[in-house]
């Protein structure tokens, strides 16, 4: 019986879909559309990254303090004036990430933008830059550069722009699309068929008029106009 029942629900879903698919296509392409619309209106670069790494030999230096400054004020604004990148130490530090290497005295420094060559430049600026920063504000001196960023390495991009955006949004219309249509169908009260009727009312259907169109129903008007007229009588 349970699974007589199932059956009987997933029919009337797929019934339900069928019906408003029109509304499922319609939720789709609209919000499909919205989403390659604002893909098109921004445009997104591909991203390329460059690592290079510095080793702590100083005992006595912190590993946390030493990752925290990196991204320091003090240090990106040297930075920056060098290369004359005309950015901000906090936007400058929103493409700077710096980690130890499996808890080693490394730290590698790692630096994302939109052209290979300015990122390579910034990492390798950056690396050579700090020690002398360390030293001259936290006392640490025995810090240098392990190893710098190549262009060779960063010439593959590490993100691509492409069309993620719309196909989610294709995805989400058809879902909005879905829920609607299901909506709708639980809200609708119209009986479409003898098998609903019967359901509903639990009495056999003994008959049924069928629905008479446009042109049969004008057909029926003239052929009513001529009866009447040829039964005058005319003087």
């Amino acid at each position: 019986m349970s699974i007589k029942t199932n059956e009987l629900q997933i029919k009337n879903i797929f019934i339900a879909l069928k019906r408003r698919v029109w509304l499922i296509v319609l939720m789709t392409l609209i919000t499909g559309g919205a989403g390659l619309f604002y893909t098109l209106s921004n445009p997104s670069v591909p991203i390329y990254e460059a690592s290079s790494s510095i080793i702590i030999s100083e005992e006595r230096a912190n590993m946390n303090t030493i990752k925290v400054f990196v991204k320091e004020r003090v240090v990106l604004e040297e930075v920056s004036n060098k290369l004359d990148l005309g950015k901000t130490a906090n936007q400058l530090g929103q493409q700077i990430t710096a980690q130890d290497i499996e808890g080693s005295q490394i730290v590698q420094i790692s630096v994302q933008d939109s052209s290979p060559e300015n990122a390579v430049s910034i990492v390798n600026t950056l690396a050579s830059i700090f020690p002398d920063v360390v030293e001259e504000r936290l006392g640490y001196s025995d810090i240098g550069v392990l190893s710098e960023a190549t262009l060779a390495e960063s010439e593959t991009p590490i993100y691509t722009p492409g069309y993620n955006l719309v196909y989610f949004s294709l995805l989400l219309g058809a879902i909005i699309g879905v829920g609607l249509a299901l909506l709708l169908n639980g809200v609708d009260n119209k009986l479409r068929s003898e098998r609903e009727l019967e359901s509903t009312t639990e009495l056999p259907v003994i008959g049924s008029v069928s629905k008479m169109s446009y042109t049969t129903r004008r057909q029926n008007t003239a052929d009513s106009s001529n009866t009447d007229l040829r039964g005058e009588t005319i003087v």
